[in-house]
């Protein structure tokens, strides 16, 4: 399915519509195409993540995350790669996205007191 324009924009601002929360989180990606790579998660919020890994991740492929969290076990994610840079010669940061029906809770991800 293509996008118009006006889709695109509106699903921009639906994504960027939540706040977004930093964090410190290791994650293992699953992104299919080469290996699993380990990653950081930088900043979170109930619809999507921005991370550091040591390779480019490819725009509009989903992958899957497994994020560290304070619950046991990682939480596993599926997500789409909205967009991806170069940080300096050895890092990536890409943005994440978990869709509108796949919202998290950030309580399991932070401190309760």
């Amino acid at each position: 399915m293509q996008l118009d324009c006006s889709q695109k924009i509106n699903e921009h601002h639906t994504r960027r519509m939540y706040a977004r929360y930093p964090v410190e989180a290791d994650a293992i990606l699953f992104p299919g195409c080469i290996p699993r790579q380990f990653a950081k998660v930088i900043d979170l919020s109930v619809r999507g993540a921005r991370v550091v890994s040591t390779v480019p991740l490819e725009i509009n492929h989903s992958i899957e995350i497994a994020v560290s969290s304070l619950l046991e076990k990682p939480i596993n994610l599926q997500a789409r790669v909205v967009w991806s840079n170069q940080v300096n010669e050895h890092l990536w940061q890409s943005g994440l996205d978990f869709g509108s029906d796949s919202l998290i809770d950030l309580r399991d991800f932070c401190c309760t007191g």
